[in-house]
């Protein structure tokens, strides 16, 4: 039903003018993006069996900086 609210406002909302589909378009949109972010559940990475006497490092790599992210 949500798929359907969304995809109707923005033909109707957006496109047509109504308001009212307008406002119901913002709240499906608002939902899912709540849905989408309280629901969203860790990624693994990596994984693997530890022995006795192994050990893990964990680096964090900085980006490269480009042109944009040198300008102050």
């Amino acid at each position: 039903m949500l798929p359907m609210a969304r995809r109707r406002a923005i033909t109707e909302g957006v496109f047509g003018g109504n308001r009212r589909w307008l406002v119901l378009g913002g709240l499906a949109w608002a939902l899912r993006a709540y849905q989408y972010a309280s629901t969203r559940e860790p990624e693994v990475v990596y994984r693997a069996e530890i022995r006795p006497g192994e050990t893990l490092v964990f680096e964090r790599q900085t980006p490269k900086k480009t042109k944009r992210g040198r300008r102050s």
